[in-house]
């Protein structure tokens, strides 16, 4: 099975996007899973997790060389993506493969798992969980909540629905997603544009919170990965027009210049794709 998966990577025509993720189990034991996807000749999603190991730490140095002797093992050096969570350490081990390619973070971190225990602790409040939920124990803490508590959270989970929409959009496993992204990112720039003016004392000033965090990963379009903006191009629903709508509202004063420079990206990625396939075409033909 290993080896027809193997052989499979090595003759794949399509760049392989991975996923990473670290943990630590309760018998205090760091394990790393790798995860490779790709679109086979058959444009049919696949997705493998390719490695499943016990680390040392969770230093970057042992991820990125438990990353490395799983790509050598595999026989993979046509990779398009990795995919790993916003943890540190993480951040130094991508970087010890940054030369095999390109780097987005979109996954959730362990340390907020870390902040939520924090003000549970603060506010006495007890609460269990399992894989999807949390549990409050009411018992403990304020007691039951009142009628202006629930009040709130109805107000807040309009907020928060909306957010889970988006990332249930972007989080799909059997469908390719990429080319939803940037319509997310454009989405969640309107949704704090209007929260910032709604006039409700309670969501404005969390909105507020909400849109600094955003902008820590989505201002600066110079750090905003190219392949989202090809994405858009290559989904007949949106393609070029809809990107420089969006390219204007998100960067109003630099849209042409990202505009001129997706241009020319994808006139490179049209010819590095053309000399590909005229050169199996001569290959056919000498046969």
């Amino acid at each position: 099975m290993k080896n027809t998966l193997k052989k499979s990577f090595q003759k794949e025509t399509s760049r392989i996007c991975l996923t990473t993720d670290t943990w630590t189990s309760l018998q205090r034991i760091s394990y790393m899973v790798l995860t490779a996807h790709w679109i086979d000749d058959e444009w049919k999603l696949q997705k493998k997790i390719i490695n499943f190991c016990p680390i040392s730490t969770h230093r970057s140095e042992s991820i990125g060389q438990a990353l490395e002797k799983s790509l050598q093992a595999w026989g993979i050096e046509k990779i398009f993506t990795i995919t790993v969570d916003n943890v540190s350490s993480n951040n130094v081990a991508v970087d010890y493969l940054r030369k095999k390619g390109a780097v987005r973070y979109i996954r959730a971190s362990p340390s907020r798992l870390f902040k939520f225990n924090h003000r549970a602790e603060e506010e006495m409040v007890a609460y269990f969980h399992d894989d999807h939920n949390v549990f409050l124990d009411l018992s403990a803490g304020c007691g039951v909540p009142t009628f202006d508590d629930w009040e709130n959270v109805r107000r807040v989970t309009k907020v928060l629905e909306a957010f889970h929409e988006l990332t249930l959009k972007v989080s799909g496993s059997l469908h390719v997603t990429s080319n939803t992204f940037f319509e997310v990112v454009t989405d969640v720039h309107c949704l704090f544009d209007e929260w910032k003016h709604c006039g409700d004392l309670d969501i404005m000033p969390m909105a507020s919170k909400m849109n600094d965090k955003y902008k820590n990963y989505w201002s600066d379009s110079k750090v905003m990965n190219l392949l989202i903006y090809l994405a858009v191009i290559f989904d007949p629903r949106r393609k070029i027009v809809f990107l420089a709508f969006g390219v204007n509202l998100l960067f109003p004063t630099i849209a042409d210049d990202i505009i001129r420079m997706i241009n020319r990206e994808l006139h490179y990625l049209f010819d590095e794709y053309s000399a590909i396939v005229e050169g199996n075409h001569q290959m056919n033909v000498e046969v």
